[in-house]
């Protein structure tokens, strides 16, 4: 059920108390008729990220706007519309400041149903095979986006191709000018051919131009691509924590990852090609061209080390509470690596065991992050890509986490070093420390965030919420849900504890 659909299920009065947060920074008008529209975007990430994906999506935005003020006739109703309109696609518009007010009141939203509800707020249901089919259409406009550069490249290579025989030629015509006697018509000749130079030197930048807009597009279209990507990943991770992961949903992943793996490869390739052809250009104005290329690369290889990172994951998570001297086993892997021939480099992928402060350290910049000391002993910690098996000799009572760890190599100068972190695990000495661990577990589990601190979960939950999560876990070992009565003894057991 949709935020929107439990606002309207609220008594009438709370109704009318939520809705006072609408003002003219967000009409409640628009919350209304955007409302799945606007719960499917992920304003979380552009609140946190500065990415140049948030023009766009105000654009997009300023257009499902635009419609429904053509689709009305109601005069007060379209000047509320017209005049956000006016205010989010005005040149001077604080486009972080709209997109956090919007985030903000979404967030209000389910806070105040959780407050005046015994019933927690579920992470929205979104329909994962419409947003695969989006992406794979994604991947097909991307993919076709690629081979017209690529025609477009070849056609430039041909043309600076022919500028070179031209300068040729004008090179050897003044030799063969100055070796025989003066031609009244020599000049004419001469300045002929440079009229044909220049005019391929002009059709030659004309092109490397228009390519450069090609692949701007296409830089944009893959960050969107990543996003959605990312966001999907993010929910298949938060349902592999409560075992409602699928195998299908996985498959999914792989091979999109895999497609937008495959795109970038090609578009590095090009450039790679385009890196030959401009070495020796030395105008002003090439410099500019090449300059513009330069950070068209830049931008594409850190797509592919952002996609390489993020599909980077834990596909079998270890047992999250571990005893003393006992084995478990943990399987990473690389989604988009079949396009990367990983299988061909035999990559080794290291394991540390890290307490929650290195987790945050780490969450905070990958790459940054250096880890001066373990916390602890892990035997078989280094292995080929294929899987992970370890065995932990811990032995303190406290969240922790498995970090992983390997390098890959893109080309001979491209290298990247890329970690994973698993679920939380907390590692105990004796078994009558089992049931507390369970229980740090089960509560990480069910109410921990999506995107999250490492390992920071709330203090306190709505008793109905803690009561539908004791049920779930009754009904994995038995197979039967907690009956009302089992809730209410449990109930006065908290309150009375």
């Amino acid at each position: 059920m949709s935020v929107w659909s439990r606002i309207l299920s609220l008594p009438e009065d709370q109704q009318r108390q939520l809705f006072s947060i609408y003002n003219q920074n967000l009409p409640i008008e628009i919350r209304m008729q955007l409302a799945d529209w606007i719960e499917q975007q992920n304003w979380q990430y552009f609140v946190e990220n500065d990415t140049m994906m948030k023009c766009e999506l105000i654009q997009r935005f300023s257009i499902e706007i635009k419609n429904l003020i053509e689709m009305s006739n109601d005069v007060a109703y379209r000047y509320k519309l017209v005049n956000y309109w006016n205010m989010i696609t005005n040149s001077n518009a604080d486009i972080h400041a709209i997109i956090k007010n919007i985030h903000d009141c979404l967030s209000y939203e389910k806070e105040f149903i959780r407050c005046n509800n015994q019933e927690s707020v579920p992470f929205p249901q979104v329909n994962l095979f419409d947003n695969f089919q989006k992406l794979n259409q994604m991947n097909v406009v991307i993919k076709d986006k690629i081979g017209e550069t690529e025609t477009l490249f070849k056609n430039i290579k041909s043309l600076k191709e022919t500028f070179n025989i031209k300068q040729l030629e004008i090179s050897n015509f003044d030799n063969q000018k100055f070796n025989n006697n003066n031609n009244p018509n020599d000049n004419a000749i001469k300045m002929r051919f440079m009229e044909n130079v220049n005019s391929l030197h002009l059709q030659y930048q004309t092109h490397m131009n228009d390519l450069i807009n090609k692949y701007r597009d296409i830089i944009v279209k893959l960050q969107e691509m990543s996003l959605l990507l990312f966001n999907e990943l993010d929910i298949w991770k938060q349902q592999q924590k409560s075992k409602m992961d699928s195998s299908e949903t996985y498959l999914q992943l792989k091979n999109l990852s895999e497609k937008m793996a495959s795109n970038l490869g090609n578009l590095l390739q090009q450039l790679k090609f385009i890196d030959a052809l401009v070495s020796n250009d030395s105008t002003q104005e090439d410099a500019m061209i090449i300059a513009q290329f330069i950070e068209i690369k830049k931008h594409t290889t850190l797509l592919f080390k952002n996609l390489i990172s993020e599909t980077f994951i834990v596909k079998n998570q270890p047992k999250q509470v571990i005893k003393k001297e006992t084995k478990f086993n943990a399987t990473v892997t690389m989604l988009a690596g079949s396009e990367l021939n990983v299988h061909m480099n035999s990559l080794v992928v290291r394991v540390q065991i890290i307490n929650e402060e290195q987790a945050k350290i780490w969450n905070s910049d990958h790459e940054k992050f250096h880890l001066s000391s373990c916390c602890g002993e892990i035997v078989n910690n280094t292995t080929v890509m294929e899987y992970n098996s370890a065995t932990n000799t811990l032995i303190v009572d406290e969240k922790f986490a498995l970090l992983f760890l390997t390098e890959i190599f893109l080309e001979s100068d491209i290298k990247f070093v890329i970690s994973t972190i698993s679920v939380p695990v907390v590692v105990i000495v004796h078994g009558n420390q089992k049931i507390h661990a369970l229980s740090t577990i089960i509560w990480d589990n069910a109410f921990s965030e999506v995107k999250r601190i490492p390992f920071n979960v709330p203090t306190e939950v709505k008793l109905g919420e803690l009561a539908q999560v004791l049920s779930r876990q009754f009904y994995d070992h038995t197979r039967r849900h907690l009956s009302e009565d089992n809730m209410h003894f449990l109930a006065e057991k908290d309150f009375w504890s």
